[in-house]
């Protein structure tokens, strides 16, 4: 389905969309060498995630999350390799940041 290209307004949000409705899920699947990411789990303790894209050019893509709510993971111990466990998370806005994430583009490009 075509959709009509968005355009960011003056006040930085995007023309056209609707801010009550802003949702940020993901998977990961994870090896892990302590507890700390169960026990945030466990708990209902936010972290942050960084996903990040780089060229060997430099021009690079890095994506935060800055409030991060993971659920209890379905652990899976197979071989030497180590604990595994995948995480369906869903992101929230963070109160101190005043987002739910930051984006940044870095590449040799001045305007778009």
């Amino acid at each position: 389905m075509w959709s009509r290209p968005r355009s960011i307004r003056s006040d930085g949000r995007i023309d056209g969309a609707d801010p009550s409705i802003a949702a940020l899920t993901g998977r990961i699947e994870v090896r892990f060498a302590d507890q700390t990411l169960v026990t945030q789990a466990i708990n209902g303790e936010a972290c942050e995630m960084e996903f990040a894209y780089v060229l060997p050019s430099g021009e690079s893509f890095t994506f935060i999350v800055h409030a991060v709510y993971l659920p209890r993971p379905r652990i899976e111990i197979s071989g030497p390799q180590g604990v595994q466990a995948t995480f369906n998370w869903q992101a929230a806005r963070d109160s101190v940041v005043g987002r739910m994430c930051t984006a940044t583009l870095i590449n040799d490009i001045e305007v778009y």
